[in-house]
């Protein structure tokens, strides 16, 4: 039996050779049985131009030991797997700089072939065992010409039981749609049509969709006012600080966009800091935005502790072996949501045990800024850009500017920053009815309209009220004219009714009792009340209630004025 050597002093190269039965065949030097011989194998096509693409994908297969010299031959003539094409094409574009290709490759290693368990430069685990993974029809090990629309929705649909959302089911169909749509432009896979376009979302059942939670402007502050007990921890904190600082005041930029910021983008010339250019890494362009006044001195504080820097990054990293670099694959949620914690007095430094513990318990705004609730997601350091986009909102910027100073790449995402479940929204002053509410007096039952119409005096005219031009009828006049909306003006005898002693409310009484005469079944039962105030000495009770005696004449006589009572 020939044997295999594994051990090779420098890697294999390869060349093609042609063939009018097996068309192009690719030759490479083996060793077996310790002499090294030249292996032929077919390629399957043709065409020159996929031979070469193939070639070249077998050849390092060999090199980089993923392929076994008992399976070369047929390795050598088959097509791509889909865990290949997505690996390959995926990691051009992200090496080519496009943002999302990352994020595109991490849900289809999730979702789309997890019995692969790939990485970047990691070969595969060929010992996996396939049929552990449920619901991806083993998409990953299917060749690209292979797969259709059946392995798709079998790998959204398991992507589904993962407890997804539907935007992550989206974006998923989205990346290999795009896999699928560069794999056409080569013609080693002789793939014509894109199966993910047959392929159709599972059905989802309606979610809550959430938004994050918001600092408001006092929480700020006082996060901006906690320092650690400690020494050592200050330094880490101010910058945290400086960071939501910058999000929050200089054109809502995102984190990565803190990690790039360089001091040479900022206007920092004798410590102005006027204006500045904010990074756009998701849309690869910075903008230029005029630093408000209000983030300069916190600027040019941070700028002196560092030595008064005009290049370099501006929140480098602090230690470890990327001391100085720009920082990735770090996350400042955590850190800020505990720091948050202990400047709003949740927990609190213990001098013996030099640690933090808990003081209280958290209010319900605090569970729904640290905690997840059915409406909102606990804050994190995006919140800033959130909070941003809703400030400009607030202050009534349109929203065409607002898009362009969060550097928004169109309406519709701007719009999503807008949504906030914790927001509490105002009927505006415009929107108001414009009519006259006068008040019925204390809020003591007794004195209240409701009980007098329930009156001996109120109850006798119930069904008897006066018209606008003083005669009476059963009911509602059907021509009286309806009531214009419109603010009311208070008489000068209102204001004589106010007065708080019980003379000027006894000097008063005839008016109201001789105007009485054309009151509706309210007055009268009103009267009832400011008569029994009056005999009884309570003075503030009468003064109540000839106020609201005196709004329903009005109302009686100017069809412009709708009184309403207070129950």
């Amino acid at each position: 039996m020939a044997t295999h050597s594994t051990k090779r002093g420098r890697k294999r190269s390869g060349t093609l050779e042609y063939t009018k039965s097996d068309g192009w065949l690719v030759i490479y030097p083996e060793t077996v049985d310790g002499e090294t011989i030249r292996l032929r194998h077919p390629l399957g096509t043709h065409d020159k131009r996929v031979a070469r693409i193939k070639k070249t994908r077998f050849i390092d297969g060999l090199n980089a030991g993923t392929i076994a010299p008992s399976d070369a031959a047929r390795e050598a003539g088959r097509v791509e797997f889909l865990f290949e094409a997505c690996e390959r094409v995926l990691g051009d574009r992200k090496t080519a700089g496009i943002v999302s290709a990352g994020d595109s490759l991490g849900r289809l290693r999730l979702y789309a072939y997890p019995e692969c368990p790939v990485s970047d430069g990691a070969a595969v685990d060929e010992s996996n065992d396939e049929r552990k993974i449920d619901g991806c029809a083993y998409a990953g090990r299917v060749e690209v010409t292979q797969i259709d629309k059946s392995h798709v929705n079998a790998i959204l649909d398991f992507c589904k039981r993962q407890g997804k959302s539907r935007q992550t089911i989206i974006h998923l169909r989205r990346a290999l749609f795009d896999v699928f749509a560069a794999l056409m432009r080569e013609p080693a896979t002789a793939i014509l049509t894109n199966p993910v376009e047959g392929a159709t979302l599972p059905t989802m059942a309606a979610e809550v969709i959430k938004e994050r939670a918001v600092l408001e402007d006092h929480e700020f502050a006082k996060y901006l006012g906690y320092e650690h007990p400690q020494e050592g921890h200050r330094m880490a904190i101010l910058e945290t600080q400086m960071m939501a600082l910058v999000s929050r005041l200089f054109g809502g930029i995102r984190t990565g966009d803190l990690h790039v910021l360089d001091w040479s983008a900022l206007d920092a010339e004798n410590g102005r800091f006027e204006r500045g250019r904010a990074p756009r890494k998701k849309r690869r362009r910075s903008q230029l935005l005029e630093i408000p006044e209000m983030l300069r001195p916190f600027l040019r504080d941070w700028w002196e502790r560092h030595g008064r820097p005009t290049t370099g990054l501006v929140f480098p990293a602090r230690r470890g072996e990327r001391a100085g670099e720009t920082k990735i694959k770090v996350s400042h949620a955590a850190a800020f949501r505990r720091d948050l914690m202990r400047a709003f007095g949740l927990e609190t430094w213990d001098a013996k045990t030099r640690k933090f513990k808990k003081a209280r318990e958290m209010t319900a705004r605090e569970r729904e800024l640290f905690t997840e609730t059915a409406d909102t997601l606990p804050v994190d350091f995006h919140s800033w850009r959130r909070a941003y986009s809703q400030a400009l909102a607030d202050a009534g910027v349109n929203a065409q500017q607002a898009t362009a100073l969060a550097g928004h790449a169109s309406l519709s995402a701007h719009k999503r920053y807008l949504a906030s479940a914790g927001k509490m929204r105002e009927l505006p002053a415009g929107a108001l009815p414009q009519i006259t509410i006068t008040s019925s007096g204390p809020d003591s039952d007794e004195f209240s309209s409701r009980d007098l119409l329930n009156s001996k005096a109120a109850q006798k005219n119930l069904n008897e009220f006066s018209g606008a031009d003083g005669t009476r009828t059963r009911g509602l006049r059907r021509d009286r004219p309806k009531a214009q909306l419109s603010r009311a003006v208070t008489a000068p005898e209102n204001e004589r009714l106010r007065r708080g002693d019980a003379d000027s409310v006894v000097d008063n009484r005839g008016d109201l009792l001789n105007a009485a005469a054309k009151f509706d079944a309210v007055a009268a039962a009103l009267r009832v009340g400011l008569e029994g105030a009056i005999a009884a000495g309570r003075v503030t009770d009468a003064a109540a209630l000839a106020t609201e005696l005196a709004a329903r004449a009005r109302a009686v006589s100017d069809p412009n004025v709708v009184p309403l009572r207070r129950r």
